[in-house]
């Protein structure tokens, strides 16, 4: 798809949009992204829409919220039912255009935060998985959108996904577009970074001789929370006693208690929740240890960089050749390895200011701030496009 025109005010007036996502929650990033992109557009002078089947946390200015609730045993269930529903108030309402953020029919565009479906199950599940309701559900719903006849445009924000879906889907080229990650500029380090670094690890109590490593991300299990729990278990001694692991995410700790008390972590492992002061926690820490299982792009790894703070990923994290291009943080290559980890967790922990400089040098030179701006435009394109 080429580039997108700009469109001036009066042609952007009046025209309709619906958002659809499957669940609104106020610390998932593609949710983030969703609100970020929407809002862009109301200012843009689009009436937008947003269409899910929950809704947590704040409710918008200046955009309608639709919730549109399901009952079903299963989630392929549920989200087949909410898909009846918002086709049919699609259709009640007549939308110019309508932007996915979850896989489903009837798109004009869809915005590409989770990976290709069919590529992460068939290589794990056997025949009988995919007789399962699940299976046929989600599988239809990638077709729909990727599909070889369809139309949807695609917003990726992960390029290498591009060949991925095409080896399952045949997608044809100009259906992609690519677009830059869309970090907000106040995530980048203050002129006065030290001082702020000091008086941010006063403000949580830090003493100047302990290490903070902080995991953020909800989704523990994909975000591999096991695997950062195993690396801080085998630091050197003399580390591990001064280290200290802050988890900031949405989701249930209980089920890494019994791993903590085995390693023998209890006082050094602290679950902050869902937090909207990440920045600042980034700002007092020593270390971002995010070794996932899967990870279309990470955008708090960039956030992280551009803050200073190290960071300590693993190469299935879409984003992780930033980190390389940058040098702000250390990449563990597949297949993944435990010790190369520790090695690696316990080189940044030693000898982070290079590290630092780095990050936040890249964020001063990189367009890694644009995502929202581009799909705004990209989206107006499209639905201009459209209805000539």
């Amino acid at each position: 798809m080429a580039a997108a025109a700009n469109i001036n005010n009066e042609e952007k007036s009046g025209m309709k949009l619906a958002f659809c996502l499957f669940e609104y929650f106020p610390f998932g990033g593609m949710q983030r992204d969703c609100l970020r992109i929407a809002q862009a557009c109301s200012a843009a002078g689009a009436e937008v829409n947003i269409l899910t089947r929950e809704w947590h946390g704040d409710m918008p200015e200046n955009i309608r919220v639709i919730v549109l609730p399901t009952t079903a045993m299963s989630n392929a269930k549920k989200v087949s039912l909410f898909v009846d529903q918002a086709q049919q108030v699609i259709k009640d309402e007549k939308y110019d255009g309508v932007v996915g953020f979850s896989k489903m029919p009837g798109l004009d565009l869809y915005y590409a935060a989770d990976p290709c479906y069919l590529d992460r199950v068939n290589p794990k599940y056997g025949i009988f998985y995919k007789l399962t309701r699940n299976y046929r559900t989600y599988r239809a719903f990638e077709e729909a959108v990727f599909g070889e006849d369809t139309s949807t445009q695609l917003m990726l924000i992960n390029p290498q996904q591009k060949e991925v879906y095409q080896t399952h889907y045949k997608t044809p080229d100009d259906r992609f577009s690519i677009l830059p990650p869309g970090i907000q500029r106040d995530r980048c380090a203050p002129i006065d970074y030290t001082h702020k670094r000091i008086a941010s690890r006063e403000g949580l109590s830090l003493s100047l001789d302990t290490k903070l490593v902080l995991f953020v991300g909800s989704g523990f299990k994909t975000k591999g929370l096991d695997r950062a729990l195993n690396a801080m278990a085998q630091l050197p001694e003399h580390l591990k006693q001064n280290t200290e692991l802050w988890v900031a995410g949405d989701d249930d700790a209980k089920p890494y208690q019994k791993q903590i008390k085995k390693l023998k972590l209890t006082n050094r492992v602290h679950f902050l929740g869902g937090r909207n002061d990440v920045s600042e926690l980034m700002l007092a820490a020593d270390a971002l240890l995010h070794p996932a299982y899967s990870e279309n792009t990470g955008t708090v790894l960039l956030e992280a960089m551009v803050a200073g703070l190290p960071v300590v990923a693993t190469q299935a994290c879409g984003y992780a050749d930033y980190i390389k291009e940058a040098q702000g943080g250390i990449v563990i290559p597949e297949p993944f390895s435990e010790q190369r980890l520790v090695q690696s967790l316990e080189v940044v922990l030693n000898h982070a200011q290079p590290w630092r400089d780095n990050g936040i040098q890249f964020g001063l030179n990189k367009d890694i701030y644009s995502l929202v701006e581009q799909a705004q435009e990209l989206i107006f394109d499209t639905v201009r496009t459209k209805s000539c």
